[in-house]
């Protein structure tokens, strides 16, 4: 296992990458509600409080109301992309092999 002071080095640039793709109209998704947390065992967690941004979903998923005319939510699947992202980040820091 890394040491500690490198995985904090590494989730550091985790979690650089994540914040760089979270959508932004306020900041406060990306300022505040974004957290990363040492889970111990080497094990890290990147939550979303969605009691500080109760929106969250809605910033990943479909446009499905009536309201935005058939509109396409410009940050549709971000979560998931971002997801990806940090994989293959994970993947190229520890000089590891990434699969599907």
């Amino acid at each position: 296992m890394i040491s500690y002071s490198k995985q904090c080095m590494v989730m550091q640039n985790v979690m650089t990458v994540f914040k760089s793709v979270v959508p932004i109209r306020t900041g406060n998704l990306k300022n505040n509600a974004v957290k990363c947390e040492y889970k111990g065992d080497g094990k890290w967690q990147i939550t979303i409080d969605e009691s500080v941004a109760p929106y969250m979903p809605y910033t990943n998923e479909p446009w499905v109301s009536p309201k935005w005319n058939g509109k396409k939510n410009p940050n549709e699947h971000w979560f998931d992309d971002a997801a990806g992202l940090i994989a293959l980040l994970l993947s190229q820091e520890l000089q590891g092999t990434l699969r599907r």
